[in-house]
């Protein structure tokens, strides 16, 4: 054998492997190019179906979020935020005119 055929036939496999990872790494990339604008609008309209709970069953002994809102808006207008601590002056060296 000589080694020009020798050197062939460790060649071809390569060439070959190349030839078809190389495709479908190019046909997997345009795939993902095509199915991301439908991605992106599954995306929103699985979280607007989940926004608006259409998404899974809802439990009807489930406090309504309009009453949830309203509860704590009631309770935060009962519960008085403590006051703001006044600032002192600054009193250090830098604040003496020389």
């Amino acid at each position: 054998m000589s080694r020009q055929t020798s050197n062939w036939r460790n060649e071809l496999p390569r060439r070959f492997c190349r030839l078809i990872h190389g495709d479908r790494a190019e046909r997997a990339g345009d795939r993902c190019r095509l199915e991301a604008p439908r991605s992106a609008a599954l995306r929103q309209s699985i979280l607007k179906k989940a926004f608006t709970g259409q998404l899974v069953a809802q439990d009807p002994s489930d406090e309504p979020a309009s009453a949830l809102l309203e509860r704590l808006r009631e309770e935060r207008a009962t519960h008085t935020l403590p006051k703001k601590i006044a600032k002192k002056p600054a009193t250090g060296r830098m604040s003496r005119k020389a």
